[in-house]
């Protein structure tokens, strides 16, 4: 009787997949509830959660038709649906919509089963959470919306149909952070096209950069920041962290096209601070990312004349043709 019961109800969930209207990413919209048989039937053994996780939709049904409450939590405060959600299950999905699932439900930490479609990237599941009133911008515990999920796993589909259905595109979490400061790289160019923006500020890259917080400049970096905007002295992140001698941030400035010729208010360049440092090394990947050697600062004077006492950086600048402010002068330069 049971399994009788289940393939009754069966067909029907299928027939209402079958007729469901697709949306952007290909996935049923809104549903009619399933009717539950009048005839009592048992549960079978399979808990309903193991049930959607699965895409089981038979053993799902069958739960229903015994009466199983379809938003069961289990010791998480988690629904079925936030299982198929999470296993990226579309037709458990759509088996427990149909149903009546409530698609905003939470669990503890404030997870919606949109928050676990998008984690995962099935656009379908969003798209179809989405048509039965899945609020798209709802926070979780630490103010992750949907989108601040699929932007960090870089899911561009999942993406694009957040958008369509209203995502706020910018929006901060409790950390302050947008969705494109959290972006996977596959992710920041979907959001850019829909006019995401980072919330960092300017003075956070080029403080980073000047205290050495590479993994800072990084997420900076992917989020979006002016590589070559200054500070209130005209300083730019290359120049300080030249400064400063941090050779990995130099490079990974330099990498992502920092002006090597960029001056401060006193017309020093980052080859003039680093060679007033004395920090060879950075030289040498200046040099090699072709910044000028011979750049004058206000009053004429070249990174050669800054390298007094610091006799391999004057080596180093002589070797690639570096000539002191007066030499320059002189020569009519």
């Amino acid at each position: 009787m049971v399994i009788r019961f289940a393939r009754i109800m069966t067909n029907k969930i299928l027939l209402f997949l079958t007729t469901s209207c697709l949306l952007a990413a290909g996935c049923s919209s809104t549903s009619t509830p399933v009717e539950p048989p009048k005839e009592k039937v048992e549960a079978p053994s399979v808990s309903i959660h193991q049930a959607a996780y699965k895409g089981d939709i038979e053993t799902i049904l069958q739960h229903h038709a015994a009466g199983t409450d379809i938003d069961l939590r289990n010791q998480w405060n988690a629904t079925p649906l936030h299982y198929s959600a999470r296993s990226g299950k579309l037709i458990g999905a759509q088996a427990l919509v149909g149903v009546g699932a409530d698609v905003n439900a939470k669990n503890d930490d404030g997870d919606t089963p949109l928050h676990f479609a998008a984690s995962k990237g099935s656009a379908e599941i969003v798209a179809l959470l989405l048509a039965n009133k899945a609020k798209v911008d709802e926070p979780d515990a630490e103010g992750m919306t949907a989108l601040h999920r699929a932007a960090r796993g870089g899911h561009g589909a999942a993406i694009e149909v957040l958008i369509a259905n209203g995502a706020a595109v910018n929006t901060k979490n409790k950390a302050g952070l947008t969705p494109l400061e959290l972006a996977d790289a596959d992710a920041v160019e979907v959001l850019r096209k829909h006019g995401a923006q980072s919330a960092v500020k300017l003075g956070a890259l080029s403080d980073d950069a000047a205290n050495g917080n590479l993994e800072a400049v990084k997420q900076h970096l992917k989020a979006g920041s002016d590589v070559n905007g200054k500070d209130n002295l005209g300083r730019t992140p290359l120049y300080r962290a030249a400064y400063n001698g941090h050779k990995e941030i130099v490079v990974l400035l330099l990498e992502n096209k920092a002006d090597t010729s960029a001056r401060d208010a006193n017309g020093w360049s980052p080859m003039h601070g680093s060679a007033y440092k004395g920090h060879v090394e950075i030289i040498a990947a200046l040099i090699t990312a072709k910044a000028e050697v011979n750049a004058k600062d206000t009053d004429g004077d070249t990174p050669l004349d800054w390298a007094k006492n610091k006799q391999k950086v004057a080596e180093l600048l002589r070797k690639n043709g570096a000539k002191t402010g007066a030499d320059l002068k002189a020569a009519g330069k």
